[in-house]
C-alpha cells in the first residue's frame, strides 16, 4: 500500500483515469448547485453571476426595469 507522501505526488503529478476525473467534476458541481439551492441551472448561474459582480461593485444592487421580469 502506497504511503501518504506517494498517493499526494500522484495525485498532482500523475495522469487521472477519465472516470475518475469526471465523477470528481460531476460531485463538485453537485455539491455546489445543492448548497445554492437552485430553481434552475440557468437561475442558479444567473443569481451567482450576480451575487459575485455586486460584490465587485461592477452592478447596481437593483436594475431598473429588469428586475420586474420573470424567469
Amino acid at each position: 500500500m502506497p504511503g501518504l507522501r506517494a498517493v499526494w505526488r500522484n495525485l498532482w503529478t500523475g495522469r487521472w483515469r477519465y472516470w475518475l476525473g469526471g465523477l470528481a467534476v460531476g460531485l463538485i458541481g453537485t455539491f455546489d448547485i445543492v448548497r445554492m439551492r437552485p430553481l434552475g441551472v440557468t437561475a442558479t448561474l444567473g443569481s451567482a453571476a450576480r451575487q459575485w459582480a455586486q460584490g465587485q461593485g461592477w452592478i447596481p444592487d437593483r436594475l431598473d426595469l429588469l428586475d420586474g421580469f420573470a424567469g
